[in-house]
């Protein structure tokens, strides 16, 4: 029963799409959303998260963001842009200190599908060997239909 729930749960994650139309930022302190780079620069000293979180508000293709604070990897702090919105991981520390601040830019990310994704991948990962390659094949005889 609860491979028939998750598996039909999954694959409705994979048809929803609501995009949010405020133009804001999620704020996520401690948090890293990888993969999707496009850009990075590195910023004036004094410059904080929303000095980052600003930069992508006001470029169309900014989809999410990820600060990295000064001395945590480099001397000045970064500021990487991305193309998605890919899931957040963390927290992630660089010796004794947080080293990132996340976001999702909502006016350009499909916000709900997600978040409800991120809970997902978590029950996902929980899931034994063999319970996900049972979920895959499910998955895949669903798309061939």
């Amino acid at each position: 029963m609860f491979r028939i729930v998750f598996v039909a749960s999954f694959v409705t994650i994979l048809v929803i799409g609501v995009t949010a139309k405020a133009q804001d930022s999620t704020f996520e302190p401690g948090f890293n959303r990888p993969g999707g780079d496009y850009a990075n620069t590195m910023l004036n000293p004094g410059s904080g998260p929303k000095d980052c979180m600003a930069k992508c508000i006001d470029d169309n293709r900014c989809k999410a963001w990820t600060y990295v604070n000064a001395g945590a990897y480099t001397e000045l702090a970064q500021c990487w842009f991305k193309s998605e919105a890919f899931p957040k991981i963390g927290p992630i520390q660089a010796g004794k200190k947080t080293c990132c601040t996340s976001g999702m830019i909502l006016s350009n990310s499909v916000v709900k599908e997600l978040s409800v994704r991120e809970k997902v991948l978590e029950s996902y990962w929980k899931l034994s060997v063999e319970d996900q390659k049972w979920l895959k094949k499910q998955i895949g005889r669903k798309g061939n239909r």
